[in-house]
């Protein structure tokens, strides 16, 4: 578990793609060796197509759900709207 790790990896971009993203997170698992169980991310458009609230599980977009799915880890996004739970995540976040 990488939680508690003070492991950091960084990517420089100027673009915000979803290709982007997959190629960062297959960029991570090889630094690493291994793909993580969940990843919690923030409700970016390129990860969820409809944001997770108090009252809504959300929606995950299709291809990175498929992505998700061929590595082997779950998506966990954020309750958007709710700093104390983002700010909390983000003191522990690896990368």
């Amino acid at each position: 578990m990488l939680l508690y790790s003070r492991f950091r990896l960084f990517h420089l971009s100027l673009k915000k793609s979803q290709d982007m993203v997959f190629s960062f997170l297959t960029e991570a698992f090889e630094r690493i060796g291994g793909v993580l169980h969940e990843i919690v991310t923030d409700n970016m458009k390129t990860v969820m197509d409809k944001p997770r609230t108090e009252y809504s599980s959300g929606k995950v977009n299709g291809k990175f759900a498929a992505f998700a799915k061929d590595f082997g880890f779950e998506v966990r996004p954020y309750i958007a709207g709710r700093p104390r739970t983002k700010g909390k995540m983000e003191t522990h976040r690896n990368f």
